[in-house]
């Protein structure tokens, strides 16, 4: 059969401890190898990439280079709004013990808005922008010119980077987030969306071309899965001269731990019938728990919705009691006490940051068995790696059982000559060559629309520094850009384009009597009118190229009364 189902053992998984900690870090007590590795790669390369399994402290692991500039601010920007809580918590047990003198805030947009208007006014904007510059400004147990580590998100640092907050406060966010960090942070970043990798990127661009990462600046970047199309970039900024530095996964034999226990995995096709899937997804779960009722597992899928019906089944077969759910709308309480259940069903909420705690702690693993849906490779391998874990458990040598339900066309495009024996080795091999598996629309956005995403900032820095020192850098920063994502056009299309947009928005929101007198001193305004001519009228468009005419000649036409 096409669509077999097999059975692949995965072999137990262990990493390196550190047997001598360096003197910055004997705070720690006991590090693992890749933690120690960052904090000493980040001595001489701009940028760290940690690529340590999933659930082996690789947040601590990046928090370690603020040892080297301990007065100066940085940025952790974590996947979603859900981590920043942690993340920022984590943060402050850290600097605590490593005896920084930053202070640590959380930077959601929430987080932002319920900062105090006393000292500055209540624009989002405004604050933070006050905080970037001086954090003694907003907060009075801050001391002045204290250093901070901002936790924010992937969409604030892209709106701060991307000139995207209002016009009174843009310039001062964009100018605080470019300059004020030492230490940028980047934490899971294979699950940003397309957007946001586009200005991670742009970022580390600027951070090159504008000799940032010269005068000290160090970048880390925080994942067990990277696309392909990432590290294809990373691969062309290097090209370009960026030092990067990249720790892997499990190079190291000496002083290891056990991490993850050997799994049972069975793969299995998704079937197209949603009733179908649902019903053979219901039949495992209790198959499990009435033969190992003493066995935690769960399971994960993408849609809230397969959860909910999943939940709803069980229910019916009388598991109320014993089913816990974890999903994005759920309140922290009950996810809580979902936690504490033998059967959990969650959505991808519990991709990052969530190690399924369990009150008292088992001795080993906290799950057992995991069912699970993948519709590419990273949330394979995210998902594969939250089952099983023994990191710092005693009894680290009791086998975990899992399925996973990929793709259909997995098997059509050659799945079926998995070697079973190969293990993990085998595994990833034949999942990299699965196009199913691929995120295609990163890399088509990358090479499209991404080069006018980019084209508003380029823009803005462009304005900023006309007739001053550095003007230069931009078409500079434009072509390492292109080589980095890929691309045909040139900055001066790009340009044009992007000054035709910003005209168009600005006129639609002024008056039509405003319109008539100022067309040509609003930004982009003069961009937008020759568009329009070239488009609607080609004869006076030739005119106007040939020098015959001048956008001069318009006004008194555009003044003219309607009638």
């Amino acid at each position: 059969m096409s669509n077999q189902r097999f059975v692949i053992r995965l072999e137990p998984r262990s990493i390196s401890a550190c047997a001598s900690l360096p003197e910055k870090l004997f705070f720690m007590g006991n590090a693992l190898q890749h933690q120690v590795d960052v904090f000493e790669q980040s001595e001489d390369a701009d940028i760290i990439l940690d690529l340590a399994p999933t659930g082996t402290g690789k947040t601590k692991a990046g928090l370690t280079v603020l040892k080297h500039q301990p007065n100066k601010s940085a940025v952790y920007i974590a996947p979603t709004n859900a981590l920043i809580e942690q993340q920022a918590e984590a943060a402050k047990h850290f600097v605590h013990e490593a005896n920084l003198p930053h202070i640590v805030k959380a930077a959601s947009a929430k987080d932002i808005k319920s900062w105090s208007n006393d000292k500055v006014g209540n624009r989002s904007g405004e604050k933070l922008y006050n905080v970037l510059r001086n954090p003694a400004t907003v907060f009075d147990d801050v001391g002045a010119n204290t250093p901070i580590l901002l936790v924010t998100n992937p969409d604030i640092f892209y709106y701060a980077t991307f000139f995207a907050y209002n016009k009174l406060d843009k310039g001062n966010i964009a100018t605080g987030f470019y300059t004020k960090f030492s230490t940028v942070i980047f934490d899971e970043f294979h699950l940003y969306d397309a957007k946001q990798l586009v200005g991670m990127l742009f970022y580390l661009a600027y951070s090159h071309v504008f000799r940032f990462f010269q005068n000290g600046r160090k970048v880390v970047l925080l994942t067990a899965t990277p696309e392909p199309a990432c590290e294809l970039a990373l691969e062309n900024l290097k090209q370009a001269g960026v030092k990067i530095a990249r720790i892997d996964r499990e190079v190291s034999n000496t002083n290891l731990l056990p991490s993850q226990t050997a799994v049972n995995l069975e793969l299995r096709p998704q079937p197209e019938s949603k009733k179908e899937w649902l019903v053979e997804l219901a039949a495992e779960v209790i198959h499990r728990f009435r033969e190992k009722p003493n066995e935690n597992g769960a399971v994960i899928l993408d849609s809230l919705d397969n959860i909910n019906r999943l939940s709803d089944l069980l229910q019916q077969q009388g598991l109320s009691n014993y089913i816990g759910r974890i999903t994005g709308p759920a309140p922290k309480s009950d996810r809580q006490r979902a936690m504490q259940c033998p059967i959990i069903l969650a959505t991808s909420t519990v991709d990052v940051g969530f190690n399924f705690e369990r009150n008292p702690e088992p001795t080993r693993q906290n799950l057992d068995w995991l069912i699970f849906s993948a519709r590419d490779r990273a949330a394979f391998w995210q998902r594969i790696g939250r089952v099983g874990r023994v990191l710092g458990k005693i009894e680290t040598n009791i086998d975990s059982e899992a399925i996973a339900y990929l793709p259909a066309d997995a098997w059509k495009e050659g799945l079926s000559n998995l070697d079973t024996a190969g293990g993990r080795t085998a595994l990833k091999e034949m999942l990299d060559k699965l196009p199913c598996l691929d995120k295609p629309f990163l890399t088509a956005y990358w090479r499209s629309e991404a080069f006018l995403e980019i084209a508003r900032p380029l823009l803005e820095l462009e304005e900023v520094l006309e007739n001053l020192a550095g003007a230069e850098l931009i078409a500079k920063l434009f072509e390492t850009l292109k080589s980095i994502l890929g691309g045909n056009r040139t900055w001066e299309d790009y340009r044009h384009r992007m000054k035709v947009l910003r005209g168009a928005e600005t006129i639609a929101k002024e008056s039509l009597e405003k319109l008539k007198k100022d067309w040509k001193y609003i930004k982009g305004g003069q961009a937008f009118v020759k568009t329009f001519i070239k488009t609607k009228f080609p004869e006076e468009w030739d005119d106007l190229q040939a020098g015959r005419t001048t956008l001069d000649a318009y006004e008194d036409l555009f003044k003219e009364d309607d009638e």
